[in-house]
């Protein structure tokens, strides 16, 4: 009873000051909790609630704003979802919240740290979860946040970098202002971005997100899976498996096993540029390389197409076709303005031309870049199967099978068929072959040999209509194979010469030795405009005419309508 009325008195006396003490006769506190130097447990125990208690003392209008602020310790977390309770995640310490009399304003707030703490680590302070495993991380960087997880064991994760972040599962953010989110992700450049599985930002200001691929060069940007953006302010944007490689400037949109490849040094002078701007928009198993003259190529789609250097060359799609340099001696790089609309293995070794589809169609230069206008330029080719141009400048085919243009300005069709001189148009079937004697006139070439300043001279063809026939066997690919491609008949119906010579059902009429401007291999039947002799004029405008009527010949001369031998 003593012990009691000393307490008591003490009690007393110190709340007179306003201050309470509790084993100690001078409190510095309002209330000061001095422990005992027993072995007695220590400390302040506060209530302990079940979460339904709290939740009953809550909402049976026992606690208001004068009671904002009250601490309990919960031992158990609700079993059912209710706002006031609902921040009651595990036992603990929380203290009551009470922002205004509504059920929404009033409710229990964890007192422990739950998420982030500031560290300093290295002499840099940045913001991790509370309680991570440093074993698990490397160093924290200046002002970085680092919210990732790890599970390995002395490793570089999270975020290391100055001013960088780093979220999800072994994440690493250890360039400066760097970002990941996902796994296995690293961020390692200057102001990178990476996201998704396994990819790597590493180039300044680059970006990947997706799976497993890298944007390794300054603003690369890599999406998608396995795609690596390995050149200056490139970037692929989706499909699978698509590389830039050192080419600058350069995409690819889409598709799979796409490639880019530059094996020189870019150059992003705009005088001067090379290995840049190149573009693949979709397809699979595209390829744009080059060494030396690589700029602005694209390939549309398809699968298996190919440009190699060059400059302004296009591949619109289908499959396995080309625009590069062929072997020696056409193995010049600066192939430009080239377009291949579709089809599959067509193929242009020229400049400024043009394969419309079909199937392995054929445009090839001769020369060097020494005398640039020199070989195949500013060929079309529409489409069919095994057209080619060889040689020669502004040349065309029309389409058919196994035709060639030549000669410069030429013009092929049909089927077998060759314009082999300047200016010449062949058509039909399987046309006779010749050695013209001005395939390149009015070209770099023909005018290095000499002009055709005198056509009418010349016996080479203006226009040829074949008539010939092959077997099954022929070899359409190689028109101009001589030995062992003996399965076609050649013969020409119908020949125009330059000199104006003009042979009906002759082959080879260039080989004519006559100076008749018309030949014929057969007979010629005549007529007349009426059935009578008297109903033809015969005047000056007709003199030299001759015609057949009432059954006899008869020629217009001078002095009228006369009688020929019969």
């Amino acid at each position: 009873m003593k012990k009691n009325y000393v307490s008591l008195c003490l009690f007393c006396i110190t709340s007179l000051s306003g201050q309470i003490g509790i084993n100690t006769s001078n409190p510095q506190a309002s209330l000061d909790i001095v422990a005992q130097s027993s072995a007695t447990a220590k400390g302040l125990l506060v209530p302990r609630l079940t979460s339904a208690e709290i939740f009953a003392m809550t909402t049976q209008n026992k606690l208001g704003s004068e009671q904002h602020s009250l601490i309990v310790f919960a031992t158990d977390t609700p079993s059912h979802s209710t706002f006031v309770t609902s921040k009651i995640t595990e036992p603990g310490f929380y203290r009551y919240t009470y922002n205004g009399s509504s059920p929404f304003q009033q409710y229990w707030r964890r007192m422990e740290p739950t998420a982030f703490e500031r560290i300093i680590q290295a002499g840099k302070s940045g913001i991790r979860f509370i309680d991570a495993d440093i074993q698990k991380y490397g160093a924290i960087g200046n002002n970085a946040v680092d919210i990732s997880f790890s599970d390995q064991l002395y490793a570089p994760n999270g975020a290391t970098g100055d001013y960088s972040f780093a979220a999800g599962l072994n994440t690493i953010s250890r360039g400066n202002a760097s970002t990941t989110l996902g796994t296995n992700t690293e961020a390692g450049g200057t102001s990178t971005f990476a996201g998704g599985k396994k990819t790597r930002s590493v180039g300044i200001n680059s970006f990947a997100f997706g799976e497993e691929s890298q944007a390794t060069q300054t603003n690369s940007l890599a999406f998608g899976k396995l795609n690596y953006a390995q050149g200056d302010n490139s970037s692929i944007l989706g499909g699978t498996n698509n590389k830039v490689n050192t080419a600058a400037n350069s995409s690819i949109l889409t598709g799979i096993n796409n490639e880019i490849t530059y094996s020189g040094t870019p150059n992003l002078n705009p005088t001067t540029f090379t290995g840049v701007n190149n573009s693949i928009l979709g397809g699979g198993s595209n390829k744009i390389t080059g060494s030396v003259y690589s700029n602005h190529n694209s390939i549309v789609g398809g699968s298996g197409n190919l440009i190699t250097e060059g400059r302004s060359n296009t591949i619109s799609g289908g499959v396995a076709n080309k625009i590069k340099p062929g072997d020696v001696p056409y193995d010049q790089v600066w192939l430009s303005n080239n377009n291949i609309a579709g089809g599959s293995g067509n193929e242009i070794n020229a400049y400024d031309s043009f394969i419309g589809g079909g199937d392995r169609n054929l445009i090839k230069l001769a020369g060097s870049h020494l005398n640039y206008p020199d070989g195949a330029g500013n060929g079309v080719i529409v489409g069919g199967q095994f057209n080619k141009i060889i040689n020669a400048h502004y040349g065309s085919v029309l389409g058919g099978r196994g035709n060639a243009s030549a000669g410069s300005y030429s013009i092929a069709g049909g089927i077998g068929n060759a314009a082999q001189s300047v200016g010449e148009v062949s058509l039909g079937l399987f046309g006779t072959l010749y050695t013209p004697q001005y395939p390149d006139a009015y070209t770099y070439s023909g005018y290095s040999a000499g002009v055709l300043s005198d056509p009418a001279n010349s016996k080479d063809r203006l226009f040829n209509l074949g008539n010939g026939k092959a077997t099954r066997n022929y070899n359409y690919d190689n028109i101009f194979l001589t030995v062992g491609n003996f399965e076609v008949t050649r013969s020409d119906a119908f020949t125009v010469l330059k000199n104006g010579q003009v042979g009906i059902d002759i082959d080879s009429f260039h080989t004519n030795t006559s100076n008749a401007k018309l030949q014929v291999n057969g007979g010629i039947k005549m007529g007349a405009q009426s059935a009578t002799l008297s109903g033809n004029i015969c005047d000056n405008n007709n003199r030299g005419q001759i015609i057949f009527v009432e059954d006899n010949f008869y020629g217009c001369k001078s002095t009228g309508w006369v009688l020929l031998n019969n």
